[in-house]
């Protein structure tokens, strides 16, 4: 027998107060897990990068992040790891790119 999965919505659910509560490397974890159950979610794929990144595997990281950018262009928070880290890969001028896609979704102030 296989075990039940969790509602996609319990996930997130319980990742956002990972968050919230400042519990990351747990919301790291979770994301980890869900994605590997099958759950694709741009948040999900951020929180992924962002643990691949502290490991180190900024080019993979950067591939999750594309994907999270590729399943919802308009995060803000998505776009902006994808420049960061386009930053550590060495690779300025898209980053930049991608910064000012950033600005360009934010509202005016």
């Amino acid at each position: 027998m296989t075990p039940e999965r969790p509602a996609p919505e319990a996930v997130m659910s319980a990742i956002a107060a990972d968050i919230r509560a400042g519990r990351h490397d747990e919301a790291i974890s979770r994301a980890r897990s869900a994605l590997e159950g099958g759950l694709e979610r741009p948040l999900l794929l951020n929180l992924a990068a962002l643990g691949l990144e502290r490991e180190g595997r900024d080019e993979e990281a950067e591939r999750l992040l594309r994907k999270a950018v590729r399943l919802s262009p308009r995060d803000v928070a998505c776009r902006n790891a994808l420049g960061l880290c386009l930053l550590k890969l060495g690779r300025p001028q898209q980053a930049l790119e991608e910064f000012d896609r950033v600005l360009g979704l934010q509202p005016s102030v």
